[in-house]
């Protein structure tokens, strides 16, 4: 995992992100499983007006924060850069919907300059999209019931446990899964892994993971069918690398 620290003028929960890479999911038990979960938790109660009790509503409450990440499938993220552009973004629009007095995030503000999904971590999905539909927006970059890998993002104050952090996102992901256990933290890459799809050991070669095809059609890049089947990719992987944070940088602007 790779912990961030963002600027402090930002609202509290918006000082500091965590990202997490995640390998060799099995598509049935993991990621549809999580899947579910998340839909479960979004159909729970969140107040006693619908017949709840508070302490139904209230293990409501802990579940829906136990899932409080953006879920993302890194074949459709081109690197590092990529996702942290979109989190820079979505930070900035979470901070003007923050309410300091109630301490949350007010919803529903996109008309305002402010929030157009429902959390910061939908926000950061939602960036990445260069249309202004969230539901398009995960379905695009979420999880997906045949991602086979998952990054997942989680924004925090500045003063946060990234132990902790790492232990709650590992309890989403569940069993099976592949972290680079024996690597010093300066020595994680997680742009290698974005990638690549895995964490590599020094030396090792493999074949990059982004679904460049979906890519071309969903930022119109306008990349040739026969570049895109090239082995090739030195020419063109960094240029397109750049127009595609630049649409992400610019969808504020553009919005």
């Amino acid at each position: 995992m790779e912990s961030i620290s963002l600027p402090g003028t930002l609202p509290e929960p918006l000082q500091r992100v965590h990202l997490a890479h995640f390998s060799q999911l099995d598509p049935d038990t993991q990621s549809a499983g999580i899947i579910r979960r998340i839909i479960a938790a979004s159909q729970l109660p969140t107040s006693t007006d619908t017949g709840a009790s508070e302490l139904e509503v209230q293990q409501a409450d802990e579940e829906r924060a136990r899932l409080d990440f953006a879920f993302l499938d890194p074949t459709k993220l081109c690197s590092r850069q990529h996702v942290l552009t979109a989190v820079t973004q979505a930070a900035v629009v979470c901070a003007r919907s923050w309410d300091a007095d109630a301490k949350r995030f007010r919803e529903g503000e996109g008309s305002i300059g402010g929030m157009k999904s429902k959390t910061p971590h939908s926000e950061v999905i939602y960036m990445l999209n260069p249309g202004n539909n969230v539901g398009e927006s995960l379905k695009r970059f979420g999880l997906s019931p045949k991602s086979t890998s998952l990054l997942l993002v989680k924004f925090s104050s500045s003063d946060a446990d990234p132990d902790q952090i790492l232990k709650a996102m590992t309890e989403v992901v569940g069993p099976n899964l592949t972290l680079p256990s024996t690597q010093a933290e300066e020595s994680v890459d997680l742009d290698q892994a974005i990638r690549f799809g895995r964490y590599l050991p020094p030396g090792a070669t493999a074949q990059p993971v982004t679904d460049w095809k979906e890519l071309n059609k969903i930022y119109k890049l306008q990349i040739d069918a026969k570049l895109l089947a090239s082995a090739d990719t030195q020419s063109w992987h960094q240029r397109c690398e750049d127009i595609i944070c630049t649409s992400v940088a610019m969808k504020l602007v553009a919005a």
